[in-house]
């Protein structure tokens, strides 16, 4: 698997889980500032960047990377929609039925 084809969490503007998508969609919505992508710091902070933030982040050891002509761009494991602020309506539901299925399978 290359490494345009893992997968990113995808977060609302909220920074509620709605999507996972490839890490190719997740760049193309980040060069287009629909997206920013979350650098989790060897500190441990979280800092959400820019596309051309991004860019100028070095590729750590724990990182994968993807070659370009000009440059190693570090591959984002999150990213937040930043005009997306809805959750997905099915996932609400799909806990509640899962819940009172292993409810019913107790009595």
């Amino acid at each position: 698997m290359s490494n345009l084809d893992k997968q990113v969490l995808v977060l609302n503007r909220s920074w509620q889980p709605i999507n996972v998508m490839t890490v190719q969609k997740a760049l193309v919505m980040m060069s287009t500032d629909v997206a920013t992508a979350i650098d989790f710091s060897d500190e441990g902070y979280f800092v959400p960047l820019r596309w051309k933030d991004w860019l100028e982040l070095p590729v750590r050891d724990q990182d994968d990377g993807i070659d370009t002509p000009s440059r190693v761009v570090r591959v984002p494991r999150v990213i937040i929609a930043i005009q997306f602020n809805k959750v997905q309506l099915g996932y609400r539901d799909t806990l509640h039925a899962a819940t009172e299925k292993r409810r019913r399978s107790q009595l």
